[in-house]
């Protein structure tokens, strides 16, 4: 009925409920052709047609692109246009208007119809089911092979960006999160297409709390690639938003951010820790340190440790001379703002002595192991590790039996380097010699 257009406007409120019915028993297999979407699209987008209608038919739409077997074919028939298409339709009412907006070379300001607030629920509730799809479709490794950053597709996507509404903002990022998982993609899209310019406008300018999350995990994506990292880091911008905003996902969001830029990318950490003029000698390592003392969220605190961490082992990469430059800069970096060394110290050690991942108490010990090849963080670390509460963990991890053991080995490490800075101390010699048989001979920290 739909592909003859065998239909009378009139009738179309009862043809769509029938539809409904219908759809509940389609199958691909039986019925593989995408026209139907095409179709039942240009019935919605008919002038006077109703919302109520509009909605229920594309609904039918959305049950449709359910099936993996449809999703494929509208991926090779370069059809996904269609889906955005019906999404920007979905608040103008204007076939018109929404192929300009889907298409359009500039940032666009939507025009809303007067709707009751029935009708926007409903019109909402079928955005979040489109970008459902949307999300699965673009999964599929048959979109990675058609669809490149340069395609009308994606282009659209981006432009979505700067159009001042939440869901397709938020829309338009998990989608292009799914476009920058491939590497090159990511690399693309930063170089080439600048796309983190718009991202950074989004950080600074939005207080919606969703569209600020999908956001920071498109940024986390594009930041993937080394390349990226130092094109893509405003650390004012993202680390800002742990003050701006009172929500523990964010914040956590943010942190994974700063630690993803971080990773492997020396110039990002000096540039995190050095002094700016134009705050009055801060960094923004200070941000990173109220963050973890103003929460309670155990995620976020292991974050910071986390990113602790990962400082002083991008440091640590590198030949001899390399490292011994850039740990030098990093201590005189953290001098220069007048961090307290136990400031830093402490995450790492409480992420040590609470987490029940084994594999983020192995990372734990790796950093601090790190941190003790000088004899003033030394000295911190041990005033951390060996109080009360936390002697015991320490002692426990030196003494584990099992051979195989990095935490062990980390530790030991850990335990021969501050006996070296302990020479004119007789009660940390006293502590520590015990912990460590043979203290002449030394091993180098195995990595987590």
């Amino acid at each position: 009925m739909f592909e003859r257009r065998c239909f009378n406007l009139e009738f179309l409120p009862q043809v769509s409920l029938l539809l409904d019915v219908a759809i509940e028993n389609f199958n691909p297999e039986v019925y593989p052709n995408t026209e139907a979407i095409a179709v039942i699209y240009q019935a919605i987008t008919t002038p006077g047609v109703d919302i109520e209608t509009q909605a229920s038919l594309a609904n039918a739409i959305v049950a449709i692109l359910k099936h993996e077997q449809i999703q494929k074919t509208m991926i090779e028939e370069n059809k996904l246009m269609i889906v955005l298409d019906l999404f920007v339709f979905s608040y103008t009412q204007d076939a018109g208007s929404a192929e300009h907006c889907s298409r359009s070379t500039a940032g666009t300001k939507l025009y809303h119809p007067a709707q009751d607030h029935e009708d926007e629920a409903q019109l909402t509730a079928l955005r979040s089911a489109l970008s459902a799809q949307l999300w699965d479709m673009t999964t599929l490794t048959e979109f990675t092979a058609k669809y490149s950053p340069a395609s009308e597709f994606v282009q659209s996507l981006i432009l979505w960006l700067s159009v001042d509404e939440p869901q397709m903002q938020v829309c338009a990022c998990s989608v292009l999160r799914n476009v920058a998982s491939s590497d090159q993609n990511a690399t693309d899209m930063v170089m080439n297409l600048k796309i983190h310019w718009l991202l950074i406008s989004i950080l600074d300018d939005s207080s919606n709390l969703q569209v600020l999350e999908e956001t920071i995990r498109l940024m986390k994506n594009l930041a993937v690639p080394a390349a990226n990292k130092k094109e893509i880091q405003n650390f004012e911008s993202i680390t800002l938003l742990w003050s701006k905003f009172e929500s523990p996902t964010l914040h956590y969001a943010a942190a994974s951010l700063v630690r993803q830029l971080l990773r492997g990318c020396f110039h990002n950490i000096y540039h995190f820790l050095s002094p700016k003029i134009s705050e009055r000698n801060l960094s923004y390592a200070p941000r990173l340190l109220h963050l973890y003392s103003n929460t309670n969220d155990a995620a976020i605190k292991t974050e910071v440790a986390r990113i602790v961490v990962e400082m002083w082992r991008t440091a640590n990469i590198g030949d001899s001379e390399e490292v011994r430059s850039q740990v030098f800069r990093v201590e005189k970096a953290l001098r220069g703002v007048n961090l307290r060394r136990d400031e830093m110290v402490k995450p790492v050690v409480a992420m040590i002595v609470e987490s029940e991942n084994p594999s983020l108490v192995t990372e734990g010990w790796f950093g601090l192991a790190l941190m003790a090849m000088s004899e003033e963080w030394g000295e911190a670390i041990y005033n951390a590790l060996c109080g009360d509460s936390t002697k015991d963990v320490f002692k426990a991890a030196v003494s584990y039996q099992d051979a195989h053991s990095k935490n062990r080995d980390n530790a030991r490490v850990l335990a021969d380097r501050l006996l070296r800075h302990s020479a004119e101390d007789p009660a940390r010699l006293d502590f520590l010699r015990p912990l460590v048989p043979g203290s002449e001979q030394y091993s180098e920290v195995e990595h987590s």
